[in-house]
Parts: C-alpha cells; sequence; structure tokens
C-alpha cells in the first residue's frame, strides 16, 4: 500500500504522462522517521531526458538528485550530459502509511485541480515562488487552508500580479480559478 500511494506522488509530479516512466523502489520502509512513525520528509527528483522520465526519492534532496542521476546513466549511458544531478526537478513530499485517513494530518495548505477539493493535489508547507515547479502553474481549483493559517495566492509567478488573501479553512477559487502561479504562506499562528 505504501508503495502504491509513493508511486502515485511520484506520477502526479510528472510533467510527462506519455512518457516511459522509469523507478525501483528499494527499501522505502528505510524513510520512516525516527520515532516509529509511518510517515516522514523525502525529497523526489525526476530528470526527463527526451521522452524518458526517471524518478529516484531520498530522505535529503542531494540523494535524490544523485540516486535520479544514476538511475537515468543506467539507460543513457554513464556520465550522459541528459543525465546531471544539478538539471534534476525536485520537490519535496511526505509518505503516508496506509494507516492514515482521509487527507494527510500534518499541516500544510493543499490546493487541488477540482472544486470542492477532488482532483489532484499538492501540500504546500513553504512560499512556492512558481507551481510550474509542481506541475501546478493555473491548475488550482479549490483548496484547505489549515486553522490559524493566512495564505496569500497570486497570479503571476514570483508573488507577482494580482492576488487573493484567505484564511483557515476550505473553499473553491472563485473568481481566480485555473489562474494561480505562486503561493506565500503568510502566518501559521
Amino acid at each position: 500500500m505504501k508503495k502504491i500511494i509513493f508511486l502515485t506522488t511520484l506520477l502526479s509530479f510528472s510533467t510527462a504522462s506519455y512518457a516511459d516512466l522509469h523507478l525501483e523502489f528499494k527499501n522505502v520502509n528505510n524513510l520512516h522517521n525516527n520515532n516509529g512513525s509511518n510517515s516522514g520528509r523525502v525529497y523526489v527528483c525526476t530528470l526527463q531526458p527526451f521522452r524518458d522520465v526517471f524518478a529516484d526519492v531520498g530522505v535529503t534532496e542531494d540523494m535524490a538528485r544523485y540516486k535520479v542521476q544514476r538511475r537515468c546513466e543506467k539507460s543513457q549511458g554513464e556520465g550522459s550530459i541528459f543525465c546531471k544531478a544539478k538539471e534534476a526537478k525536485c520537490v519535496e513530499s511526505s509518505l503516508v502509511s496506509e494507516g492514515d485517513t482521509g487527507r494527510y494530518k500534518g499541516k500544510g495548505v493543499s490546493i487541488y485541480s477540482q472544486n470542492y477539493q477532488m482532483g489532484e493535489s499538492v501540500k504546500i508547507t513553504h512560499d512556492i515562488p512558481n507551481l510550474g515547479d509542481y506541475n501546478f502553474d493555473n491548475k488550482m481549483s479549490s483548496y484547505d487552508i489549515p486553522m490559524g493559517w493566512s495564505v496569500r495566492f497570486y497570479e503571476g509567478v514570483n508573488y507577482s500580479g494580482v492576488y487573493y488573501t484567505r484564511n483557515s479553512g476550505d473553499g473553491n477559487a472563485t473568481g481566480f480559478d485555473n489562474q494561480v502561479s505562486s503561493i506565500k504562506i503568510l502566518s501559521t499562528f
């Protein structure tokens, strides 16, 4: 079950659903927190030479970049110019165990591709200057903001253009549906 949830997370960050996807998960259970919890922070990195997509995961961004580079080089050849770790696109994510029900119980703003908190989603725990990095630029239709938080949604990248400020709760992006390109967390009380 953990691998299915993890694979779903990886695929949601891929920009090329038509491409061949090369992944392999070993020792996913080792990514748990030291306190025995079954959820933890991880980094998912992808490289996309041509139509292939290579993805890997690490507990640090450097580890994830190194692993995805090695995975790419297995196919493209060692030292390939298409498999540079610094060119990998990486996102921070969370592992969720099969024991967690409903949405991830950790704090963060969830944004959704459909109204009423449905469809593809991204959990945001820090400012995001470009939602395109998460393949979510101009896709937000609804949101769920934790109690006590205040968030500002911007139509332009790098916190530019028209903005909409929302506080705790969930709602549809009425008036700015499919127009958000960056997000700033104003307060988390």
